[in-house]
């Protein structure tokens, strides 16, 4: 039996090996995944999409760091979400670290964006729940309510959160 040692590998030239790898398999996946896109671009246009699908897949791989050891998936898929928003062009796309909601804000004064926020997260809603065996007033329903929402938000105040989240509903 005869051993001949294995090749050694050129590191060298292992980046721009996996770089041209990552730039034809980004072609192919936007050629396949977004035709229409793809027959409406020119050469130059499509390079420019490549470069930006490929800067952007290489910050959300070098910021998604599973923990494997305590029972994470090696694949980042399941940590990353891609929201695209119809209208756009390459220049508009965007790499976003962290946690993102697309809601409008109740009233114009609310922040819209919180550094460090102090979040409050509830499984249940802030109402008052009635039960529906007994036979009681309205008036005095509406009181119980009104004393039941004061002492709830006055505990959620104590806490001073700067955002709040609720499972269910919130009474006015």
């Amino acid at each position: 039996v005869i051993v001949t040692p294995p090749k050694s590998v050129d590191s060298s030239n292992l980046g721009g090996t996996a770089a041209t790898h990552l730039e034809r398999l980004g072609f192919s996946l936007l050629a396949t995944d977004a035709p229409l896109l793809w027959k409406s671009l020119d050469r130059a246009q499509k390079q420019s999409w490549v470069n930006q699908l490929m800067t952007l897949a290489t910050k959300c791989s070098a910021t998604v760091n599973p923990n494997v050891k305590g029972g994470d998936s090696l694949d980042i898929r399941p940590y990353v979400k891609i929201k695209s928003i119809a209208g756009g062009s390459v220049r508009d796309c965007a790499y976003m670290s962290g946690i993102m909601f697309r809601k409008t804000v109740a009233h114009k004064r609310m922040a819209k964006e919180l550094i460090h926020p102090r979040i409050l997260l509830m499984s249940g809603g802030i109402e008052f729940t009635r039960s529906e065996n007994r036979f009681a007033s309205l008036e005095i329903l509406l009181e119980q309510e009104d004393k039941y929402t004061e002492i709830l938000v006055g505990k959620i105040l104590k806490l001073q959160p700067d955002l709040v989240l609720v499972r269910r509903s919130v009474s006015r």
